[in-house]
């Protein structure tokens, strides 16, 4: 393996922690940022969690649970593809939330702010950089070579 090739493999793997960390950081946040304001009452990233647990947004409490599923088994059994599949589900389901929240009767009047946003920043985040740390790590010989 040539220098270039082995630099680049190293850098790709520092810049995908950086984002696993970024994204982590900004899932953390967006637990206590403003999530949901109608313009006189403002829901915090706890509040809009537990509103989606009881139903409020389908699809939305899901993201949770997928995203935390997927840190797990990157941090306790070194497993970015199953990582970065399960960020990205939980993308997924955060954004079909929220777009099935504001296209209620309950959230027709509220608008999204930093939290919302931070939220699903951090499931992306997190995504690619697992896929980065998958692609950048170096490829194992098989059994027959």
């Amino acid at each position: 393996m040539s220098y270039h090739t082995e630099l680049a493999r190293v850098m790709l793997a520092r810049l995908s922690r950086a984002a696993v960390v970024v994204g982590t950081g900004c899932y953390v946040a967006s637990m206590v940022l403003p999530a949901f304001t109608d313009g006189v009452q403002v829901t915090t990233g706890i509040e809009a969690f537990v509103l989606a647990l009881v139903g409020a947004a389908p699809f939305a409490w899901l993201a949770n649970p997928l995203f935390l599923v997927g840190l797990v088994l990157w941090r306790r059994y070194r497993v970015p593809e199953a990582g970065a599949l399960f960020s990205g589900l939980a993308f997924a389901c955060a954004a079909i939330g929220v777009a099935a929240f504001l296209s209620t009767d309950q959230g027709r009047f509220q608008t999204p702010t930093v939290g919302v946003y931070a939220w699903m920043l951090s499931f992306a985040l997190v995504a690619v950089g697992m896929a980065g740390l998958w692609l950048g790590r170096p490829n194992r010989p098989t059994p027959d070579q």
